[in-house]
């Protein structure tokens, strides 16, 4: 399903976005609607005033009211798409690919638009110069939030929204603010995380082998539990532990859904490691390619904090070589 969103400007100010709702039936081969059509009222400042069904073709108000609930990423795409610090990449999926799709279902992959958000940690270093001033803080982990600066502009000239992505601020000599979580799948199919602020932080550890392997497959198993969640009814199978490139396949071994690397610490940082050979394989499979990180995790009270990359493994991440490879001199 999918909408179609056509913005109207009002008299008074703001917009009324009017979202046509399209669907493919299971098993179907054409695209119909509209099958209801949304009013959203937007303020001049971007805010949601109001929002109601506007024409229901068929379906109850009821089940109407309820589709409302899937505008929230068509709002949140459209939220992104003002801000400052995002761009849009146009992605054409792989020939072979569409081959294969229309050879199944009879027609071609649609290309579609990615919403990149580039870090604000640039911004940030070239013109507040983060990198040599800061305010001492306890460090602790800050969730992604907009910010508005056309008022009082950023460092005196930088004007607009912007997307400030999770971070971690403060400095560790002033404290630490730790956080664990425990997801788990509710009821109706939903996902839902357990705060627990509790944990004390006691340092680096440095876990055994045996250790790091109990850590690996919790890790395996608490993704694979959170991939069933996100495409239920769709078959997500553990790889050999030898697989090159992933961990966990979702969907059938000749049509695969996505290829998801798993990857766990039990530090609060969000960082993993990586062969070579690991992320290239995430550069060719770009377009189905996940990697969960499952950070903070512990073992006996079984909490974690999940973080979640889909596409490749490039330079949009902090990537440093750990290992040399050597050979001998010759005699």
């Amino acid at each position: 399903m999918g909408y179609w969103v056509v913005a109207f400007a009002r008299d008074g100010g703001g917009w009324e976005l009017r979202a046509f709702l399209f669907g493919l039936p299971p098993g179907g081969q054409q695209v119909e609607g509209p099958k209801q059509v949304h009013s959203v009222e937007i303020a001049a400042d971007g805010s949601v005033e109001s929002y109601r069904p506007m024409g229901l073709f068929g379906s109850t108000e009821e089940g109407a009211y309820r589709t409302l609930n899937f505008l929230t990423p068509v709002l949140m795409a459209n939220s992104f798409a003002h801000v400052k610090n995002v761009r849009d990449e146009v992605v054409t999926p792989a020939p072979r690919l569409s081959k294969a799709f229309r050879r199944r279902h009879g027609a071609d992959l649609s290309k579609y638009h990615v919403l990149v958000i580039d870090p604000m940690r640039e911004v940030l270093r070239r013109e507040g110069r983060a990198d040599k001033v800061g305010t001492i803080r306890a460090l602790h982990i800050c969730r992604g939030h907009f910010k508005n600066f056309d008022e009082k502009p950023l460092f005196g000239k930088l004007q607009g929204t912007y997307w400030w992505s999770s971070q971690v601020r403060g400095k560790a000599e002033a404290g630490r603010v730790v956080k664990a979580y425990r997801v788990k799948a509710t009821d109706d199919g939903g996902v839902e995380a357990e705060a627990d602020a509790s944990k004390a932080f006691h340092g680096p550890k440095y876990p055994t082998a045996a250790q790091a392997r109990e850590v690996e497959l919790f890790s395996v198993d608490r993704a694979r539990e959170y991939l069933r969640v996100r495409y239920p009814g769709t078959e997500v199978e553990v790889m050999p532990h030898s697989n090159p490139g992933y961990d966990l396949r979702v969907g059938q071994a000749e049509d695969p859904i996505r290829y998801v690397e798993v990857k766990g610490t039990t530090t609060d940082q969000p960082a993993f490691f990586m062969s070579e050979n690991e992320r290239q394989f995430s550069v060719r499979h770009a377009a189905r390619y996940t990697m969960i990180l499952l950070a903070e995790i512990d073992l006996d009270a079984e909490t974690f904090e999940l973080h979640l990359h889909e596409g490749a493994i490039d330079d949009r991440f902090s990537l440093a070589p750990v290992q040399w490879r050597g050979s001998f001199p010759k005699a």
